[in-house]
């Protein structure tokens, strides 16, 4: 529960919920007023400019989620309702609760609690489905922490840490016909895509014969992300408009069974961009302005074919070298 809210200091920084006129009636809304008293009656809310969406933050979960206009515009007016109910001398306030007025206390809302680039926020740590994991820079150790607003966290695994769990089966039926440092180098990937941040720049491709678990991994590396952070890579489309847009807020690409000329789609040199930490540029259908999206993807792609590769006079990049 929030601590009582202190309405004086918030006249003192603001004035009073509304105005009256010269005959002393209550006649104005005062919109700075109610975008503050919103604000002290939440955890934390955000706004993010460049993507023109609210950002709540939730307690239980751990994570800021979205938040239309609509649902703040319907809690507004309900305190403001609940303030001329119960203020003294503040009675008329209810009449002011029209569309119009809500939407430019909203308006104030937006530059009240406004943080650009909120979430590209470099941090090491894990945010699963009961605590968070907070790693040192060289990932030797790690101390395990309650959630917090932050964290600046919106994506999170719904797994819960259990320190004493083990994986005997996925050990035995996925890793376990691999190469011993294949096993080493899809188990760190999968910490990477868990992390949320591609640190290594890299991304993975498992080909090879049906039957041999490549979907059955990258599934289960799906459901411990978390569906709501995973994203299909269509590299036809990455040249389109509103693609890269689409991935804002996931945190994890994946090419399921693709044919052999998925990298050599015409958008597929976009991908050295999706993990190499380049700043692209998004864009919403809700909105014709340009965005940053920064480029720290992490990518599964599985086929059952050997993909080609149209490296352009490219190879020390796709090479790694």
């Amino acid at each position: 529960m929030n601590p009582p809210i202190d309405i004086k200091s918030i006249i003192q920084k603001f004035g009073p919920p509304g105005y009256e006129n010269a005959k002393g009636v209550l006649s104005k809304l005062n919109q700075p007023f109610w975008a503050d008293y919103y604000v002290k009656n939440r955890v934390k809310i955000i706004y993010e400019p460049c993507e023109r969406e609210f950002y709540n933050y939730e307690p239980s979960l751990g994570v800021y989620t979205p938040k239309s206009p609509d649902l703040i515009r319907a809690e507004m007016s309900a305190l403001v309702f609940d303030g001329g109910q119960n203020w003294q001398g503040f009675q008329a306030l209810e009449q002011f609760r029209s569309a119009d007025i809500i939407d430019k206390t909203v308006a104030h809302l937006r530059g009240h609690v406004e943080y650009r680039d909120f979430f590209n926020y470099p941090t090491n740590f894990v945010h699963l489905g009961n605590c968070t994991l907070r790693f040192e820079t060289d990932g030797s150790k790690f101390t395990v922490e309650s959630f917090s607003p932050d964290h600046r966290c919106r994506n999170r695994s719904p797994i819960s840490y259990e320190p004493a769990a083990a994986c005997p089966e996925f050990k035995d039926k996925m890793l376990k016909h691999l190469p011993e440092e294949d096993r080493l180098l899809l188990q760190k990937y999968c910490g990477q895509a868990l992390l949320g941040r591609n640190l290594t720049q890299r991304f993975v491709i498992l080909d090879g014969v049906g039957g041999s678990s490549k979907s059955s991994l990258v599934q289960i590396v799906n459901g411990i992300v978390g569906p709501k952070n995973v994203y299909t890579l269509r590299t036809k489309l990455l040249d389109e408009r509103f693609e890269i847009g689409r991935m804002v807020g996931r945190t994890l690409l994946v090419g399921p069974d693709v044919k052999g000329n998925f990298l050599n789609e015409p958008g597929a040199h976009v991908v050295k961009s999706l993990v190499g930490n380049d700043t692209l540029e998004g864009e919403s259908k809700k909105s014709n302005q340009r965005f940053p999206v920064h480029g720290v993807f992490n990518i599964f792609i599985t086929s059952n074919c050997r993909l080609c590769i149209y490296l352009d006079g490219d190879q020390s990049a796709w090479g790694g070298e």
